[in-house]
């Protein structure tokens, strides 16, 4: 906040103000993780309510829509017009922000993004396909694995 507001910063330090902005934006998205791991760790229990799951994730898809846009991506909804679940809609507004915020941050410029939900009795499966990197087999096995150092 100091920086932004100090008189006219030059090109240098506005690019020093970038970084240290996005710096702590994925430091705090850590925090943020590591403590909702932790919370599900402790066995606390999920705030469980009707929601809207479709609401839910065309929120989300709102929160991102400058970023989606500035790399010109493609998104398409395949969902139902209202799909009510049980759930706590904190936590699936959460890990919906971060799988959108992957399948944008590791997108191509021009890509798209899909987004696509299976409902049967008593099932739901929300699936999101992007045109980025992908991840590689090896790193499939290991992705949902926490590490974390001993002492």
């Amino acid at each position: 906040y100091l920086l932004k507001h100090m008189k006219e910063p030059d090109e240098h330090q506005l690019r020093q103000i970038t970084s240290i902005e996005t710096q702590a934006s994925s430091i705090l998205r850590l925090v943020e993780d590591l403590a909702t791991m932790a919370r599900l760790d402790s066995g606390a229990s999920l705030n469980l309510q009707p929601v809207d799951l479709t609401g839910i994730i065309r929120a989300v898809l709102y929160q991102h829509r400058e970023q989606a846009n500035a790399l010109d991506l493609h998104i398409t909804l395949d969902l139902p017009d209202r799909l009510m679940l049980d759930a706590d809609a904190e936590e699936l507004q959460l890990a919906f922000g971060r799988l959108l915020e992957n399948a944008i941050r590791y997108n191509r410029t021009g890509g798209s993004i899909y987004i696509h939900a299976d409902t049967a009795p008593e099932t739901c499966t929300v699936s999101i396909a992007d045109t980025g990197m992908g991840i590689t087999p090896d790193e499939i096995t290991s992705i949902f694995k926490f590490r974390f150092p001993i002492g």
